[in-house]
């Protein structure tokens, strides 16, 4: 049995991670896996990438190209992909070769809407690692419930018109997905649940199976050496902050921004604290009420560890998000979470367990859980609990296990 995956890329990005680290574990178990994408980071020879540099040139300039429509709505959200450029991907000799075709996150001038009709007479598994494959073209719906019926007069187009480009994306999704034989993966039950209500893979099986991470590079290291070897205070707080974009609005940081305004006016040592951030984008450390770092991006899975590992606790106020890599990143590094109580993030811990869920969009929730954790009179219970639960229902192995039978049943 040989597995094709198809994905943009192989590092950039959490859904690339989340694809990679599933290739990485088929591949352990035996499993002839094999990863084609359009911007190659990794060593790994199993994945395929643009070879000549006219071909690098194009999938860099794809995603833009694919972008152009957007220009006739110049209010736009940043996370939007229409998907039309075709470019004759998959390559046909992968495709001709594969068993199953396993879809990720194929936008930004990857695979076009209308390039999936190749994939027909064959199984495919599409992982969800958000909900652009069932809407007609924004990544997350947030309030909007247009997927469930039809899309037209998109609020993150700011379009008025019925007739838009997303009723265009989504007609064309609909036509194209009746002739596949797509059985549809979430790793968490929220987003099973969304794909449940939604007009375009209501119909087509969905099953649930959490992403996975390699817990023998992701594990808790001694707080003292992490911020040694990263160059961080020993005496201080350490509160940490990531996303792929810091200032995504989904994402949050605002209300972290509010948070902190709250701890800032409580009776505590204010000079003991640190913000720890990292990812893309930048925020004015001025706008803060904290003294803050910025550590930019780090591609490799040690220095990740070393910085969850150093932080005395992970914050994501996501306003809705799938199965974040970096929750269940922090929980495998022995690091409690605070977050929002959105999306899948309720199913990833216990409250009060392994960390705090507060109320989504509530600042002062979110304050109170961070001094929560931080004041917590056994925080190593916390943070043992945490690994714990990360090494039971994240790791490589069951994860890369559960759709390797997958595969079997679809393949007979």
């Amino acid at each position: 049995m040989k597995v094709l995956h198809l994905s943009k890329s192989d590092v950039l990005g959490g859904a690339a991670k989340a694809a990679y680290r599933l290739h990485k574990g088929l591949l352990a178990l035996g499993v002839r896996s094999v990863m084609a994408v359009d911007e190659k980071a990794s060593t790994e020879p199993t994945v395929r990438g643009p070879q000549s540099l006219a071909a690098k040139a194009l999938a860099k300039a794809s995603g833009h190209i694919d972008r152009l429509p957007l220009r006739l709505y110049p209010g736009h959200q940043p996370a939007w992909h229409p998907a039309w450029l075709r470019r004759k991907t998959p390559p046909k000799k992968l495709l001709r070769e594969a068993h199953i075709v396993n879809l990720h996150w194929i936008v930004e001038g990857f695979v076009a809407v209308k390039d999936l009709a190749a994939l027909e007479h064959r199984p495919v598994v599409w992982t969800l690692h958000d909900m652009w494959p069932f809407t007609g073209g924004c990544h997350y719906a947030q309030q909007c419930q247009k997927f469930t019926q039809l899309c037209g007069a998109c609020p993150q187009l700011g379009s008025a018109r019925q007739r838009d480009l997303s009723r265009w994306v989504f007609k064309r999704k609909r036509r194209i997905y009746r002739s596949l034989s797509l059985h549809v993966v979430c790793p968490s039950r929220w987003l099973a649940q969304q794909v449940g209500q939604s007009a375009l893979l209501g119909s087509f099986p969905v099953r649930v199976i959490p992403n996975g991470l390699d817990t023998s590079v992701f594990k808790p290291i001694d707080k003292a050496v992490a911020r040694e070897a990263l160059n961080l205070p020993q005496g201080k707080r350490l509160l940490l902050f990531g996303a792929h974009d810091v200032k995504e609005e989904r994402k949050g940081f605002s209300y972290l921004k509010e948070a902190l305004s709250h701890l800032k006016a409580r009776p505590m040592d204010r000079e003991g604290l640190l913000l720890l951030l990292f990812g893309a984008g930048r925020e004015d450390s001025t706008s803060l009420p904290f003294e803050a770092h910025h550590v930019g991006m780090l591609s490799d899975e040690v220095s990740l560890a070393l910085l969850y590992s150093a932080a005395d606790v992970y914050i994501t106020p996501s306003l809705q998000d799938n199965l974040p890599n970096t929750v269940m990143e922090a929980l495998a590094c022995g690091t409690p979470v605070v977050a929002f109580a959105s999306g899948g993030i309720p199913e990833m811990f216990a409250h009060q367990e392994e960390g705090y869920l507060a109320q989504s969009g509530d600042s002062q929730d979110l304050a109170r859980g961070i001094l929560w954790v931080l004041n917590h009179p056994r925080y190593q219970e916390l943070a043992d609990k945490a690994r714990d639960r990360a090494q039971r229902h994240y790791s490589q192995e069951t994860q890369a296990r559960r759709y390797r039978e997958l595969y079997q049943e679809l393949v007979g």
